[in-house]
């Protein structure tokens, strides 16, 4: 947003109202929190409710649907635990209605997926032109909608929706100033080593598990570039840092902050973790780095480095 606002065009953001705050309230907080500066004037907003079956999408006006060419999708509930029937609702029954809305208009969509959709394939390298089913899809039920959400926006393309899919990696800070999302209990990554800090604890057989980080800003950069070529029309991108690290790396540089985190077993951890009041998600977390190391699938993004 922050990007595209600089080009002085117009923009509308649909967004939903939440906590007792307006909708203008929502971004504008938001915006002042990343930016420290007020939201643009060239940026408008348009509310949408989840608690209507379509969303009430339906009542942008045809003024409004005039004044843009293409629909940059990149809302999503994030959370990695819940029932799925909440995720479906926002990260594919409103990208559905997103894809018929384009359609019906003729407009551009850009969706914004996820590296976290890699599945085993017989190279053992997950390129962008694969979609296979993702190792967690039944334990994950973020994962799950987002695989769903993805399939609708490919079986579009294939109806000859011009509509591109950049799969993200695992969002970290701004590369700048490091800030991070103003929502940060909702990452995986971070509840993962704030938690390590917190118990001063790590489990012995994650230490070589690998990690990537994607700064925000420049994932947003990629995004935005790739949006302008005219040959990026109808295809898959990895957007992701290919300099990964061991958490066993990691867990040195926090020691040399003095965070004095010790190696333990992983019944251990496990044990420690019972008894404390860390984040609920730990154990899951740690589940999950464990079935992706396991499948030894890796992520390529080759094609995409050639644009």
């Amino acid at each position: 947003l922050n990007i595209l606002s600089k080009n002085k065009i117009t923009i509308f953001c649909l967004v939903r109202s939440k906590h007792n705050q307006s909708t203008n309230q929502r971004l504008s907080k938001l915006y002042k929190f990343y930016f420290n500066v007020e939201l643009p004037s060239n940026v408008k907003i348009i509310e949408v409710n989840e608690r209507k079956p379509n969303f009430e999408i339906e009542k942008i006006t045809k003024e409004i649907i005039n004044q843009f060419n293409i629909v940059i999708h990149s809302a999503s509930n994030v959370n990695h635990v819940g029932e799925y029937s909440t995720f479906e609702k926002v990260n594919v029954k409103f990208t559905q209605e997103l894809i018929e809305l384009c359609k019906k208009e003729n407009k551009e969509l850009h969706y914004i997926s996820t590296i976290s959709l890699s599945g085993e394939t017989k190279s053992g390298f997950f390129c962008e032109t694969d979609f296979e089913i993702p190792h967690n899809l039944k334990s994950n039920p973020y994962i799950k909608s987002k695989f769903f959400a993805e399939a609708a926006v490919r079986e579009a393309i294939k109806d000859n929706l011009n509509a591109t899919i950049y799969r993200v990696g695992n969002l970290a800070g701004r590369s700048e100033d490091g800030v991070f999302q103003i929502n940060m209990n909702q990452s995986t990554t971070y509840i993962l080593l704030n938690s390590f800090m917190d118990l001063k604890v790590v489990p012995e057989n994650i230490l070589d598990f690998e990690i990537e980080f994607t700064p925000v800003d420049l994932c947003g950069i990629a995004i935005t570039s790739l949006i302008r070529i005219n040959e990026s029309n109808q295809k898959v991108f990895h957007l992701f840092n290919n300099n990964k690290i061991k958490i066993g790396a990691l867990v040195d540089i926090l020691n040399t902050l003095d965070y004095k985190i010790k190696i333990v077993g992983k019944q251990e951890f496990l044990s420690i973790v019972s008894k404390s009041v860390i984040n609920p998600l730990l154990s899951i977390i740690i589940s999950e780095f464990e079935k992706n190391e396991q499948s030894k699938t890796l992520c390529s993004n080759d094609l995409t480095s050639l644009f």
